[in-house]
């Protein structure tokens, strides 16, 4: 972000991330500017918005690495029509309840230098949005980080980012376990599914079965 954004941030902090129009993280214009994304390469993975629009990419990088979260907020209505869309056609579900939402886990090193974990709070910011929509979907920590990993992002070929994720996630000691609920596991990017997948193993391994992959953007 340059200077003189910076100094909008400042005197404006309600304005939109993209286009710098007073009023909202996001403004409507903005907003009408998403564009959907083309199916994920893994057919197991669901995403919503493409990556390679500006507008998508500008808001979850600010929520991502400058914790301006309020970013976020205009996508989580989106998001929650998606998904409920998504629950009907796979499950045959519209009255969903008792449904997890867990988000992919950080490193201590990392949540140190963000000073937060933004999955943790994308994941409760939808199950709220969910919530007030009758829905009972409850965001809950089941995946714990063991070891620190190159971000994948920074790793371009899919090989190599199965290899570097490959065991780096490991259940949370002493969750209350509910194996028989649906659990959603959700990231905000998703490139090659190679996080997503590795999460979902672990949790398979543990006995859940029903498990749902989101991603945000691919």
């Amino acid at each position: 972000m340059n200077l003189w954004a910076n100094i909008l941030d400042i005197i404006y902090p309600n304005s939109c991330v993209s286009c710098r129009e007073r009023g909202a993280r996001v403004c409507q214009k903005c907003l009408h500017l998403l564009n959907k994304s083309k199916e994920h390469e893994s057919k197991r993975i669901y995403t919503i918005f493409d990556y390679k629009n500006p507008i998508i990419r500008k808001i979850l990088l600010e929520h991502k690495y400058k914790n301006k979260h309020g970013a976020i907020e205009p996508l989580i209505p989106i998001i929650v029509d998606e998904l409920i869309e998504i629950f009907s056609e796979k499950f045959g579900l519209i009255n969903i309840e008792n449904i997890y939402i867990t988000e992919i886990p950080m490193s201590q090193k990392r949540i140190k230098a963000r000073d937060i974990n933004h999955g943790k709070i994308l994941a409760l910011k939808i199950a709220q949005e969910c919530k007030k929509r009758g829905f009972n979907i409850t965001q809950k920590s089941l995946l714990v980080k063991n070891f620190e990993t190159t971000p994948q992002a920074q790793i371009k070929n899919k090989k190599n980012r199965l290899e570097n994720i490959k065991g780096s996630f490991g259940l949370l000691k002493n969750i209350d376990k509910k194996i028989s609920s649906t659990t959603i596991i959700i990231d905000d990017i998703s490139t090659t599914g190679a996080t997503l997948l590795e999460a979902e193993k672990i949790l398979r391994k543990d006995g859940y079965k029903k498990i749902l992959l989101l991603s945000i953007a691919h």
